[in-house]
């Protein structure tokens, strides 16, 4: 019975957000909605081929590394890389507006998150993972995306990877939380409810880059003398 619950709650609410941002922003291409969520199906494919090869070049059977290297990164650092060099590549090029960017980005990981949620559901963090995993993947992508929608200034290599080392340090954190809260050699039950003040973290430093984001917007402004 868990397990279904856990496998509704992996592929309902991508489902209904993808259709409320659908229907609430008026984006000039809606197919942009649809490239950005099957983007986010691709961010698998580019997520585990990256994990297979650096599985052959990197072997250990130390359980603390390997619980390391997974949650940070094949769970962490691949899977925003893939999101963000597919959403470099397809999608950003054709966004006419900053904002637009940002909620494109957002869909994109609804994209990766339905899937990684059905690939978790019937292990021990499915459901945790079904109440925690899409607001994660909002939060990160949202901490990306402030700095994605600044990728035209001249230090956009620096502001890309600012944005790519924060949300693969959030996501790696997150599922090192997970992991060694259900690895029966090193770990502890308790530590996989970590996650919820983490994410209150996540949202706290979301809240202040959409601040930042309203101040350099205001700052624009004067300079254009608008305000």
């Amino acid at each position: 019975m868990i397990i279904f619950i856990s496998f509704l709650f992996a592929i309902i609410p991508s489902i209904l957000l993808f259709k409320l941002l659908y229907t609430k922003y008026a984006i000039e291409k809606k197919t942009q909605f649809v490239t950005s969520f099957i983007a986010g199906f691709a961010c698998i494919v580019t997520t585990v081929a990256l994990a297979v090869l650096f599985n052959l070049i990197f072997i250990t059977r130390n359980q603390w590394i390997l619980v390391i290297i997974k949650s940070f990164v094949y769970n962490g650092l691949f899977p925003e890389l893939s999101k963000l060099f597919l959403f470099l590549f397809l999608i950003y090029k054709n966004s006419k507006k900053a904002t637009d960017g940002i909620i494109l980005y957002i869909i994109m990981s609804f994209g990766f998150v339905y899937f990684e949620n059905l690939f978790y559901s019937s292990g021990d963090t499915g459901l945790l993972r079904a109440f925690t995993a899409i607001p994660g993947h909002i939060l990160w992508s949202g901490i990306a995306g402030y700095y994605i929608t600044k990728v035209r200034k001249p230090d956009k290599k620096r502001l890309l990877i600012s944005g790519l080392f924060m949300a693969a340090i959030y996501h790696g954190t997150f599922n090192f939380l997970l992991f060694t809260g259900t690895n029966k050699i090193i770990g502890n039950v308790y530590l996989k409810y970590l996650v919820i003040p983490l994410l209150i973290l996540c949202f706290m430093h979301f809240q202040y880059l959409l601040k930042q984001a309203d101040i350099d917007i205001k700052k624009i402004l004067r300079e254009r003398k608008l305000i």
